[in-house]
């Protein structure tokens, strides 16, 4: 137990840190957070194909072809970041646009509270701004990203300390 609660305190305050260097470099740090998150996929990736050929998971051939296009996905991660981010904030837009479509439909349909549908025309807007200006946004992504990893650092972090 106490080799998991300090592997939990690390890990907390890894993200942290990570979190604080993208804050503070939201331009250099994007090719280094591709790389890592390349990392994790071909970690991840990799043991699900072991599982599956060891039979330590289920044989499910659906599962691993989808844990080798996880480690194929996590390879091109790791070998070339600056296509990955490149090609992130116009993928970030479009999903925000279709996000933003889907739940003024929604909201429209469902004729009660102005509170969603509000929230759904700012979704779209913010999509909007990044698809029309993917790289101005690039940034601002990055720091979001870092403050994301913060916040879950020190929430893990607060969690591993109560145990």
């Amino acid at each position: 137990m106490k080799n998991k609660n300090a592997l939990s305190l690390l890990g907390s305050v890894v993200l942290i840190l990570i979190g604080l260097y993208v804050v503070i470099h939201p331009g250099s740090s994007l090719n280094m957070v591709v790389k890592i998150v390349g990392i994790a996929l071909i970690i991840y990736g990799a043991i699900g194909v072991v599982g599956y050929l060891t039979g330590k998971s289920e044989k499910n051939t659906v599962n691993f072809i989808v844990a080798i296009l996880i480690v194929i996905v996590g390879l091109f991660f790791f070998t070339s970041p600056s296509k990955v981010v490149s090609f992130f904030p116009t993928v970030t837009g479009i999903l925000l646009i279709v996000a933003g479509v889907r739940d003024i439909l929604s909201a429209i349909r469902t004729k009660g509270n102005l509170v969603p549908l509000v929230l759904a025309i700012i979704t779209l807007i913010f999509g909007l701004i990044i698809l029309l200006n993917p790289f101005g946004t690039v940034e601002i992504l990055a720091t979001v990203f870092g403050i994301a990893l913060i916040y879950n650092g020190i929430t893990s972090l607060i969690g591993a300390l109560k145990k």
